[in-house]
Formats: structure tokens, sequence, C-alpha cells
């Protein structure tokens, strides 16, 4: 597998790193536990935490569909990585950080 970076924004926007902040490691879920809230619930809690540490959150996801999922929760993408396989098919790792302080009321019931 080869990476490639396919933004600039990540050379302006990389201030969390080497800064303190919360790194969400590995978040996934069984797909026949998907759509019953634990996922949300999972990110509460780590909003929640961030917000009371006054720390950003990173994470890296990957699949078309999973920045969305954490934007709802206040990410946003700030790099894309461009990973090209042996068969020559593609896929993307997006690098996403959460500001501390970003909870809405919405986000957190």
């Amino acid at each position: 597998i080869q990476g490639k970076n396919t933004g600039e924004k990540y050379q302006k926007s990389n201030d969390w790193n080497g800064s303190k902040h919360l790194h969400v490691n590995c978040v996934a879920m069984d797909p026949a536990f998907q759509g019953r809230g634990f996922g949300k619930q999972l990110m509460q809690q780590v909003s929640a935490i961030g917000d009371a540490l006054d720390l950003p959150c990173y994470l890296e996801c990957a699949g078309e569909r999973n920045p969305a999922f954490y934007e709802r929760f206040g990410y946003k993408i700030v790099h894309e990585t461009e990973f090209i396989k042996e068969d020559e098919s593609k896929f993307k790792i997006y690098h996403m950080i959460r500001e501390a302080g970003r909870s809405s009321p919405q986000q957190l019931a």
C-alpha cells in the first residue's frame, strides 16, 4: 500500500500535532449493532471528556460515510490521505479534529 497526500490544508491545520489532545483510536461497530445509538453514546462521552479537559480531539477514519457521522459531533476534516492498493484501487483516510467546548445540547442528549 502506498500513501499519497491529497490536501495542503493539513500543513496549515496541524496545530494538534505536538500539542495536548485526545486521540480517538479505532471506533468500530459490528454491523449487527449499528443504528442502535451505541456509537452516538460513545462519541457523546468522548466529547464530554474533551470539553471537561479543555482538549481538542483527533481521529482518523476511512469510508465515505464515516466523516458525516463524526461531523455531527463537531469534527472537521483537516486532511485526507489517499492510498493506492496493489490492485490499483484507492481508499482515503480522513484526519479529523474537534475543538474543545463544541458540545451542543443535542450532541450530549
